[in-house]
């Protein structure tokens, strides 16, 4: 955990030599002598050291911050650190006060938790690895937290962009669901509706030798392409490995075979991909090989080899300095506006060599707007959001062929530039383009209810799915405000969050950033029940264990909220993780089946007049779906008639967390849920309510399930459902 004293001794000595220049007007002083930049990252190897100390020698060579004020690198080697020793390592450096900025850190699954901790003490924090699209989903809008590389969002749109191209129309994936490829479990199925494919196969994989066993799955799905993510080198040789048995006679499998970029560096393990004659393709973040960077970094190391995170290395250098430029020498929420600002500049361009470093930073010094360059090209954001670059390069590898002679590294087949102007599907900032369907309505007609009960379940504990917890607190909420009687409500919750120790606001639970306390203790009935005790309380069949159970006759209206983790068998009870519920075992899994059955058992027995069904989960739709024998597939003797279910999501994509809260270190909600309880309240019919749930969530498109044998939709209120008679 120790600071390498890495070379910059010479650097220093340059910066004091420039600014002793006797013939030069002594600039105002800067609030500090020197400004330290503290690097987090794996120091073996070079490539993305040298690029920093690179950026820092231009910094240098134009006179420091204001002419007269080093730039300082601290560097910090996280190689085989655990998460939990990075955490350390991070704190340290948050609580330094001579550490203005930290560039970082290798580890994604530490990526979120740095963040937080870095805006808290109001230190910018700038990744050059990091491409998770839930970095922008927690963070979009705040000026301490910045990307120089691509996100996973724009590598999904060029790896399905090019599949269709290619004729490709059913994808298969393969993926963990863990830091480095939830985001692409989460977003090639959204992507691939958007884009019209047909069909998109997942298989996840949490260890190396689950890698072969699901190609093989995937390949017997006979899908047209597979996207492969690895997760680390270990991964990657597995899928290597795993595509062995399927190979031609000239080393081609059956599909083709693309891999993801995730920052794994190939160039490690290059030889060995190319070994017994894999052909393998792929993609990777980079700079315009017309740049004049990869000459550039060669002369100045020595060496023509290097990562290719490179460039955004050497850029997450320059915009701290640019920001510091920007906010005259200041600091702290000073230094972070500044790079704000700096990146908002639309004016002269001066490039990024260092003749144009220099330049940009005297613009910066004057006042001046400049459009600032780094080596991955225009430092471009968005200006509402931040975060991520608008721009950037992809550049897709093969090792079909050896590299050609005298190069070294990754043979390169191309590039694909990705402009400010690109349409981009960026699921925080605005809805899917996709055009809504109005689901199909029955006849008109709608007369209130005698009586309206709720049943409410988060059937998932742990502080890491505070999200469902608070939902379901603030879906009570709402139904208490509505005028509903607390008796007419079941509540089923883990009730393990309020008094949690990792609650920085004990006692207190809520459901967004800045909103109001929705935690009620009174409020629940149960705190853990299995699939069968659930669906027994939804028939209305107490025993002495669970006496509360819903109170029900032909003439009530149900409203019955699920929040968990799911998957293609149904929502899961007691599952902690994502990866948990894609796979619960028999006993945990609430089965679209069995929910079917139950209702149609309630409605052979006229246990209510309607009944909506809102399930929080990934693949929610699978409950509503008559392919999973799901509410559409209907009762013995007809339709499930007056039952209408909206999921979060469809049957092959999942649900996505909203509004991160800095301070709790925790999602708050998840994007379905938040926007039915804020729509519920609009006054519309369950069709408005449908549509401006749709269009609201970005993330996955919500679905209606039964709407054909419910009624007409836009007949009947959205109040019936969460407001009393």
């Amino acid at each position: 955990m120790h600071a390498l004293s890495r070379a910059l001794t010479p650097l220093t000595l340059a910066l004091t030599l420039l600014a002793c220049d006797e013939g030069a007007e002594a600039p105002p002083p800067l609030e500090r002598p020197q400004y330290t930049v503290a690097v987090m990252a794996e120091l073996q190897g070079g490539g993305n050291i040298d690029a920093i100390d690179w950026a820092a020698a231009k910094v240098a060579a134009a006179g420091g911050i204001g002419g007269q004020s080093p730039l300082v690198v601290a560097w910090h080697d996280t190689r085989g650190l655990t998460d939990s020793e990075q955490l350390r390592l991070a704190e340290t450096l948050a609580l330094d006060d001579e550490v203005v900025a930290v560039l970082g850190p290798s580890s994604p699954g530490v990526m979120l938790q740095i963040a937080s901790m870095m805006q808290r003490v109001d230190k910018p924090l700038v990744s050059f690895t990091s491409t998770s699209a839930a970095v922008l989903r927690a963070f979009g809008g705040s000026p301490y937290i910045w990307r120089t590389t691509l996100t996973d969002v724009a590598q999904i749109e060029v790896l399905l962009r090019e599949a269709r191209m290619a004729g490709a129309r059913r994808i298969g994936l393969l993926t963990d669901v863990g830091p480095t490829g939830r985001s692409f479990f989460d977003g090639v199925p959204f992507q691939a509706r958007i884009d019209g494919l047909e069909a998109v196969t997942t298989e996840v994989y949490g260890a190396t030798d689950e890698v072969g066993p699901a190609l093989d799955r995937l390949f017997a799905a006979d899908v047209d392409q597979i996207i492969a993510v690895p997760a680390d080198i270990d991964s990657l040789q597995a899928i290597a490995v795993g595509l062995r048995p399927h190979r031609d006679a000239e080393g081609f499998p059956p599909a083709p075979v693309v891999l993801a970029d995730t920052g794994v560096d190939l160039n490690i393990t290059l030889d060995r991909l190319r070994d017994d004659g894999r052909k393998l393709r792929g993609w990777q973040a980079g700079h315009d090989p017309d740049s004049g960077f990869d000459a550039g970094l060669s002369a100045f190391i020595g060496d023509p080899r290097h990562p290719h995170y490179s460039a955004a290395a050497h850029d997450a250098l320059l915009l701290v300095a640019y920001g510091l430029e920007a906010a005259g020498g200041a600091t702290g929420p000073a230094l972070a506006e500044g790079i704000a600002q700096a990146v908002a500049g639309r004016g002269r361009a001066y490039g990024s060599d260092t003749d144009g470093v220099a330049a940009t930073l005297a613009a910066l010094r004057a006042g001046e707007a400049p459009d600032v360059d780094g080596a991955t090209g225009p430092l471009e954001y968005d200006p509402a959001f931040g975060v991520d670059p608008v721009t950037g390069t992809l550049r897709q590898w093969s090792t079909e062929q050896p590299p050609a002679p005298g190069s070294v590294g990754l043979p390169y087949l191309r590039s694909v530039r990705l402009g400010g102007d690109a349409p981009r599907a960026d699921w925080k900032r605005g809805p899917s383009a996709q055009s809504f369907r109005a689901p199909a309505g029955g006849e008109a007609g709608f007369e209130p209810p005698a009586r309206r009960v709720a049943l409410i379940a988060a059937v998932s504990g742990g502080w890491s799915n505070y999200r469902h917890q608070a939902d379901a607190l603030a879906l009570y909420d709402r139904l208490l405000a509505g005028g509903m009687h607390p008796d007419d409500i079941v509540f089923i919750s883990p009730d393990d969050i309020a008094d949690a120790p990792q609650n920085q606001a004990p006692g207190a639970v809520f459901n967004r950033p800045g909103g109001p306390d929705v935690y009620r203790p009174d409020a629940h009935d149960y705190t853990a029940l299995t699939p069968d005790e659930f669906l027994a309380v939804l028939r209305g069949e107490p025993s002495a264990a669970r006496p509360t159970v819903l109170e029900t006759d032909a003439e009530t209206d149900v409203l019955v909220y699920l929040a968990g983790h799911g998957g293609s068998r149904g929502v899961s009870f007691g599952a902690e993780t994502t990866a948990a519920g894609l796979d619960p075992d028999a006993e945990t899994a609430l089965t679209p089946t069995a929910l079917r059955e139950a209702l149609c058992a309630m409605r052979a027995a006229g246990a209510f007049r309607r009944a909506l069904v809102l399930v929080e989960s990934c693949r929610g739709g699978v409950m509503g779906s008559a392919a999973f024998d799901g509410l559409e597939a209907g009762c013995a003797d007809g339709p499930l008639t007056g039952v209408l279910a909206l999921t979060a999501a469809a049957v092959d994509e999942n649900s996505l967390a909203a509004g991160y809260d800095v301070g709790l270190d925790a999602w708050l909600g998840d994007e379905f849920s938040v926007a039915v309880q804020q729509r519920s309240g609009d006054g519309g019919s369950l069709l408005d309510l449908y549509r401006a749930v749709y269009i609201s969530v970005a993330g996955s498109h919500v679905s209606a399930f039964n709407a054909q044998h419910f009624g007409a939709l836009d007949a009947v209120p959205a109040a019936a459902f969460f407001e009393a008679p």
